[in-house]
């Protein structure tokens, strides 16, 4: 009896460890098809427009993002539900969803400095760079 109830403890545990999303889950290459402005910047549009097109890798040995490139980068997802921590809907973009998920992106294992892309579905990933937000689509062609 105490092992059935044991096992069945672990239950809750086990259900939501299969609902969160693993950072190699978003392992790919990923192309910049889009950007908007969502905060002051001293770039200019022609500035931002030179991304389009651009491949993002986001790999077990490299992360290679916009003007960043991490060898053996360290993953970890974030859930935020305060709105006024993320880039997207705090702007009025990208609606519609109960939480933030991002994935957040460490030089280290030290977490000390970290470089950020929310997730807004599978196909669909936004990165932010100098002031723009950059929708990340996979497969470059």
């Amino acid at each position: 009896m105490r092992v059935l109830i044991f096992l069945l403890s672990l239950f809750p545990f086990f259900a939501l460890a299969k609902n969160q999303p693993l950072p190699n889950d978003y392992f790919g290459v990923y192309c910049v098809s889009n950007y908007k402005n969502y905060y002051g910047t001293l770039s200019s549009e022609k500035e931002a427009a030179r991304f389009l097109g651009k491949k993002v890798v986001i790999g077990k040995k490299l992360y290679q993002g916009l003007g960043t490139k991490l060898e053996s980068p360290y993953y970890e997802i974030g859930v935020i539900d305060d709105w006024s921590k993320t880039s997207t809907v705090f702007h009025g973009l990208y609606e519609g969803r109960d939480k933030s998920i991002q994935l957040n992106i460490y030089p280290t294992e030290k977490k000390e400095e970290n470089y950020r892309v929310e997730i807004i579905s599978k196909h669909l990933l936004i990165a932010t760079f100098d002031g723009y937000l950059y929708e990340l689509t996979p497969s470059c062609n």
